[in-house]
């Protein structure tokens, strides 16, 4: 069964107050729907994008686009574990909301700040629905179509140049933070590859799930990047930087939390393909504790 991302998302969503009164019995699964209906309805609360004049799939100030697509995909597991589908019709309409243009997650209003992680968290939602089988919305495309094209706008994206490979953390060269490259969007594209492989059982993404986790793997164990993971570039086209440990070194820390998670939630998927004999299985050595420090600075 997989681990819902309920709780990653209510974590940051939801009231000290709210959380600190939520009891339940581990051993019960009536208590834990109960429990977790609570935690839905309290995420919920934050959620006005379905209001008048509001922008589905936007969250208020002064959170982020990409934690509005972790909500969806939350109350997607929300329906998946409980068959609870008050909050489906607000999922679906978010979801539809934000596909932009090209149809792949990349709305206009987010251009500016854009980055693969950010539309990757869309991306995994819709593979969610998919896995999860969320009804389709009549007349737009299916959630595995979505999480397809978000797979097939990041492959391009692929970047040999530097690090030898992964995807820079930012999409578009004119926002900051284009000359790093970070394990949230790496981890990501994982993903997405990853259960696309075993969903449809193409190859291709086999493939490419495993050149993301090699790349990774490799970084790591040349200690380019460590538990911060987040990596500075620099070549001919991306602005300098200079750090007292070289241009290829970690220069800070970043505030997600999960990268290795999302890394993690995954590796059983080649493993059952494999009979367990993939190399992927290594991924529980990759570090999975962080600080939270600044995030990279931009001058």
């Amino acid at each position: 069964m997989r681990p819902s991302n309920l709780v990653f998302a209510a974590v940051g969503l939801l009231s000290t107050f709210a959380t600190a009164q939520l009891e339940f019995n581990v051993d019960d699964p009536a208590s834990i729907k109960d429990a977790t209906k609570v935690v839905a309805a309290g995420l919920r609360e934050w959620y006005t994008g379905d209001k008048p004049g509001d922008v589905p799939g936007n969250l208020p100030d002064p959170y982020y686009w990409w934690l509005c697509g972790a909500m969806m995909n939350s109350f997607i597991d929300y329906w998946y574990y409980t068959g609870d589908d008050t909050y489906n019709k607000i999922v679906q309409q978010a979801m539809v909301h934000q596909i932009g243009i090209p149809r792949a997650f990349m709305p206009e209003n987010q251009t500016k700040t854009l980055g693969n992680d950010d539309q990757a968290f869309w991306g995994m939602a819709a593979m969610s629905a998919a896995e999860n089988k969320l009804p389709d919305v009549e007349g737009e495309m299916s959630w595995l179509s979505l999480a397809i094209a978000v797979f097939n706008t990041q492959v391009p994206r692929w970047n040999p140049e530097t690090c030898g490979g992964g995807l820079n953390w930012q999409i578009f060269r004119f926002n900051p933070g284009f000359d790093y490259k970070n394990t949230i969007s790496n981890g990501c594209f994982f993903n997405i590859a990853a259960r696309l492989a075993k969903y449809t059982g193409n190859e291709t993404y086999v493939e490419w799930a495993e050149k993301a986790w090699d790349w990774h793997t490799v970084l790591v164990s040349s200690a380019q990047i460590t538990t911060s993971l987040m990596v500075p570039v620099r070549d001919k086209t991306a602005r300098k930087r200079t750090t007292s440990n070289g241009p290829t070194t970690l220069e800070s820390t970043w505030r997600v939390p999960q990268p290795c998670g999302t890394c993690q939630k995954r590796r059983v998927i080649r493993n059952e393909q494999a009979d367990g004999e993939s190399a992927w299985a290594a991924l529980s050595t990759v570090p999975t504790s962080f600080s939270n420090s600044k995030e990279p600075q931009t001058s």
